[in-house]
């Protein structure tokens, strides 16, 4: 009994696909339609956005300007030591040509005796003369005492400036404290004479950053610098955000720009004055695919 049903199945199916090769052969495009709706309702073009954070935290408000090791006006950038009537008995460099001192630390030895300096600085250069039967030695010393950062701040920028005002120096990616000890007072090309002691030894000459933190803002708005765009044309800033599935142009007022170090990478910030609310996505990145498309992407992977 089984036997016959199966038989009975087996001539029904066959039948089935003469009857539908028949109908394929008379008008195939009553298939090509039906594959092509299944197509159209499955590989519809969708969207995917990546978005940036927008942080909040305390934001440091900083201005920066160049600066130059100098000399402090009146005071002399070496000194220069005679010694007579040496021998190599009675006279002992404790110092090597070249190197640094702490203010009273020994430089040399004269007749069992240490002479040092109150100052910091660097035993630039030894030599030796005979004058006479007078055998004389000539020390030159370096005071980096003497020595300070020369920087000007520009005329919008003087009402922020103070003596209590926190100030850095940096030189060869390091960066070192300094303080305001001279404010001018009067303004030639617009911006006004700052002088800074820093306690970092230096070369007069020295080119130099120099960084005034201006004010604190509590609960400020941030977002990574990659994400601000600049418009030449209309001179402003602006970013792109999702605003009813839709990617947008927002203008935006933006402020202090800082970086921060994190796992031996630095990231760059931006702060954003206006514009900008926390509600907002900001857009990264936008990617459009179909489903054959993204099968593909995976395929290839």
């Amino acid at each position: 009994m089984k036997r016959k049903i199966f038989i009975s199945f087996f001539f029904i199916l066959l039948l089935s696909f003469q009857v539908l090769g028949f109908i394929f052969l008379l008008n195939p495009d009553i298939f090509k339609k039906s594959v092509d709706h299944i197509d159209k309702s499955h590989n519809s073009l969708k969207q995917i956005n990546a978005y940036y954070p927008i942080l909040e935290g305390e934001i440091e408000h900083t201005y920066e300007t160049d600066g130059v090791i100098a000399v402090c006006e009146g005071k002399p950038e070496t000194e220069n030591i005679r010694v007579e009537w040496i021998n190599i008995s009675d006279f002992e460099l404790v110092k090597s040509r070249g190197e640094l001192f702490e203010p009273n630390e020994t430089i040399y030895r004269y007749q069992g005796k240490d002479y040092s300096f109150p100052y910091h600085g660097r035993l630039l250069n030894v030599s030796e003369a005979e004058e006479d039967y007078n055998k004389i030695a000539n020390i030159e010393l370096l005071n980096y005492d003497n020595l300070v950062v020369q920087t000007n701040i520009d005329s919008k920028n003087i009402d922020k400036i103070n003596y209590d005002t926190t100030a850095k120096m940096s030189y060869l990616d390091q960066t070192y404290d300094a303080k305001i000890s001279e404010i001018g007072h009067v303004i030639s090309d617009e911006s006004l004479p700052v002088i800074l002691s820093c306690e970092h030894t230096l070369y007069p000459g020295s080119k130099v950053k120099v960084t005034f933190v201006t004010g604190i803002q509590q609960d400020g708005m941030y977002i990574p610098s990659e994400a601000v765009y600049h418009e030449q044309d209309d001179d402003v800033d602006y970013v792109l955000v999702e605003k009813n599935n839709e990617i947008i142009r927002k203008v935006i007022k933006t402020g202090t720009v800082f970086s921060v170090d994190e796992n031996s990478n630095t990231f760059s910030y931006t702060e954003i004055v206006s514009g900008l609310s926390r509600e907002d996505r900001i857009v990264t990145q936008s990617i459009s695919y179909t489903s054959d498309s993204l099968a593909e992407e995976i395929k290839n992977e």
